[in-house]
């Protein structure tokens, strides 16, 4: 091993500034494939690469990676189609680009794109969660070299790659910072000197990669790994069951390894009341079985999926743990949810578990005196919450806001709450008592009654509690039905048209985990036009936003069988 003489002149804080301008340059580079432009040369791949895998150790962390392909190339021009401000990178990125030149002396275009090759991958390993960079100042971020950050981009041309490196050292050295290298199997490794120890300290080019690390001894390790061996993150079987669950057309992905998964729920079960720390020691075991999570993101010809799953050993569970994740396997009905009007603004979907009864009144007699004050609620009210409401509110569920016509009324919305409870005769029953005990106590405090109205084809026990402002209760086509206004009354009973023969709808529905546990959408045109009509934000606003047509997002009842849970965001974005 080998030491060059060393600049003795450091400024401090200036590894911060190698942060950043790394940061820089994976924004600049997804950015750029966003936009379509051509600082990646995707024309050269046929086949989505993942090889940074192969270089780090198998207890990695976190590990996060951009892998772009050619496939992804027509879906990327629609966005750029669709955000037309936003497709010139060097313009949208001018404030980045500026920094990069300030930190290390570099053009992007002149001193990176002509090696950058395809993949960018950036890694933590024994993640330190006091030392993760925070995001509110990420202009100076705070991290340790306990968290070990790497930051790894594939090399087309090596030669290229070398002089960026040189370059940017040079420089460094040039704003007073100083510079050890070391030789390892025929690598030159170049770390920082002197003063407090930062992330991202060392970089060298090893074989087709250019790297970034914390130390020396950290892309020394990189170096003397064999890449076809077992000691790799490639090779971890849970880093595979986590990855390969993931879309295969995925652009860019990331996974949590276990270890900083389970450390980070010990860190949160600290000081917890008796009841929550029972809960969190229950749960724990599901948190100890799991693999690891996976995030990603993929383009599509309908507009942009963000997919997140988490994928665990059911094999390792106990019956008291599998009994644990029962109440969230119940799935909801996609032909129901379809049945939606096509008029709401927003909705969600959900289902209320047969044990909801249980953790509601154990958590009421939990509280000190909550027995007591149980019993002074019914006594108060007039009906019994377990056996009129609780014994049967349990099931699928829909919660949708629509327009109103309240304004006046200073209520410009209108919503309504449908929920198919499995004993209709119970509900129908509790809902009766429940009725005529809040007329009773309401009358007492002032003539409050209800009246039948009709809306939808259906007859609602209404009370009207402003001037033509309705709030009715109603049972139709075995579901119990809750609206506030009667323009969610009609949409609730009787919408007229679905939102399953909405296009939008359609397209952000086209992908989400099948069967589905829960689900929220949001029809973006309808929702900012109420936020403009009603002055909670401007045309500006509108003019921006215009190509989101919907947002809707969904998650899998609990965990399947092979033990993954999914969910997924699905933007929908017009490209005209």
């Amino acid at each position: 091993m080998t030491t060059e003489p060393t600049i003795p002149v450091r400024t401090p804080g200036g590894n911060n500034g190698m942060i950043i301008g790394m940061l820089v340059v994976g924004l600049l580079v997804l950015g750029s494939g966003l936009a379509g432009a051509g600082f990646l040369a995707w024309q050269y791949f046929t086949q989505r690469p993942d090889t940074i895998p192969r270089l780090l150790a198998a207890d990695t962390h976190v590990f996060a990676a951009v892998t772009p392909s050619l496939a992804d190339l027509p879906q990327i021009l629609r966005l750029r189609q669709a955000f037309p401000d936003d497709a010139d990178p060097g313009a949208a990125d001018e404030p980045l680009t500026n920094q990069l030149a300030e930190e290390l002396g570099v053009n992007f275009e002149q001193d990176i794109a002509p090696w950058l090759g395809s993949e960018i991958a950036w890694a933590i390993n024994n993640v330190n969660f006091d030392d993760l960079p925070n995001l509110d100042s990420i202009d100076r971020p705070d991290v340790d070299l306990q968290s070990e950050m790497i930051l790894i981009f594939t090399s087309r041309d090596n030669n290229q790659a070398q002089a960026f490196l040189d370059k940017q050292r040079q420089h460094r050295e040039g704003q007073g910072q100083q510079f050890a290298m070391s030789e390892v199997d025929g690598v030159r490794i170049y770390a920082r000197q002197g003063g407090a120890a930062e992330a991202l300290d060392a970089f060298a080019l090893v074989r087709d990669y250019v790297i970034f690390a914390g130390s020396a001894d950290t892309i020394s390790a990189i170096v003397q790994r064999d890449p076809n061996g077992d000691a790799t993150l490639e090779a971890n079987a849970n880093f595979q069951k986590v990855r390969d669950t993931l879309p295969a057309e995925r652009l860019g992905y990331m996974v949590i390894a276990n270890a900083p998964l389970l450390a980070a729920f010990d860190e949160g079960s600290a000081d917890l009341p008796p009841t929550l720390a029972r809960q969190r020691t229950d749960q724990r075991p599901i948190v100890a079985a799991m693999h690891g999570m996976g995030f990603a993101i993929s383009a599509h010809a309908d507009g942009l999926a963000f997919d997140a799953i988490a994928s665990m050993e059911r094999g390792r569970l106990s019956e008291n743990s599998l009994a644990l994740l029962t109440p969230f396997e119940y799935p909801i009905q996609a032909e129901r949810v379809g049945r939606i009007s096509a008029d709401a603004l927003a909705f969600s979907s959900f289902t209320i578990p047969p044990s909801f009864k249980d953790t509601v009144l154990q958590g009421i007699r939990d509280q000190p005196g909550g027995e007591q004050q149980l019993e002074e609620f019914e006594r108060e009210m007039g009906f019994n919450l377990e056996d009129d409401l609780l014994s049967w509110f349990y099931g699928e569920s829909h919660l949708a806001l629509v327009p109103g016509s309240g304004a006046a009324a200073g209520v410009p919305l209108a919503g309504y709450f449908a929920l198919k409870p499995e004993q209709l005769t119970l509900a129908e029953n509790g809902m009766r008592n429940i009725l005529q005990s809040l007329e009773i106590v309401g009358g007492l405090a002032g003539g409050f009654s209800f009246e039948d109205r009709e809306a939808g084809g259906a007859t609602w026990r209404a009370v009207e509690v402003m001037p033509e402002f309705y709030v009715g209760q109603t049972f139709s086509s075995e579901e119990f039905m809750l609206a506030v206004g009667e323009e969610a009354m009609g949409a609730a009973a009787n919408p007229s048209q679905p939102i399953s023969q909405n296009g939008s709808y359609q397209a952000a529905t086209r992908q989400i985990p099948n069967p589905i546990g829960a689900m929220f959408y949001v029809n973006m045109p309808q929702t900012v036009d109420k936020f403009i009509e009603f002055d909670m934000a401007d045309a500006e606003i509108r003019e921006r936003l215009q190509p989101i047509r919907a947002i809707a997002a969904s998650a899998s009842p609990g965990f399947n069988e092979a033990g993954v849970a999914r969910a997924q965001v699905f933007v929908v974005i017009a490209a005209e």
